[in-house]
Order: C-alpha cells, then sequence, then structure tokens
C-alpha cells in the first residue's frame, strides 16, 4: 500500500509540474503575441511609408524609431508616411 501511495502523489506532484509548464508556455505564447502586435502598431507609420513607396521612409522610420514614443513623433511619422509627394 505504501509503495502504490508514493507513485500517486508522485504522479500528482508531476501532473501539477506538467499543468505549470503548459501554463506558462501559453502565457509566453501570448506575451509574444501582444508584443508583436505592439511592434506593428509602433512601426505601422514606417510600414505604410514603405508600402506606399514612401521617397523619405528611411527619415519616416528614423523618426518613428526616435520619437515615436512620445505620440507626437508617432503622430509625425504617421502623417508623415500619407502625404502625397509632388512629382515634378
Amino acid at each position: 500500500m505504501m509503495f502504490m501511495d508514493m507513485v500517486k502523489q508522485n504522479t500528482i506532484i508531476l501532473q501539477t509540474i506538467s499543468n505549470n509548464i503548459k501554463t506558462k508556455n501559453k502565457m509566453e505564447a501570448q506575451e509574444m503575441i501582444l508584443i508583436v502586435i505592439a511592434m506593428v502598431i509602433y512601426f505601422l507609420p514606417s510600414i505604410i511609408a514603405m508600402v506606399r513607396k514612401n521617397t523619405q521612409t528611411l527619415a519616416i522610420f528614423i523618426l518613428n524609431l526616435i520619437l515615436g514614443w512620445t505620440g507626437l513623433g508617432w503622430v509625425g511619422a504617421l502623417v508623415w508616411a500619407f502625404i502625397k509627394e509632388n512629382k515634378s
């Protein structure tokens, strides 16, 4: 009887550890997805400039990278990415 109780107890412990690992991996995956979404939103002005083939894409990216965190820099980069260029 003693041996069987120890096996059951160890099985319960291993199941608990396994469940904790699965939960942790799920949380890590969710965190990674949120980080990727945040990065896409943060660099949205740069992405838009690239897609629109703006000639100032590098400057927009630099503004976005350096001042995007201020909010004002992000909005400025976004507006700049949407400004239509004059082809003279």
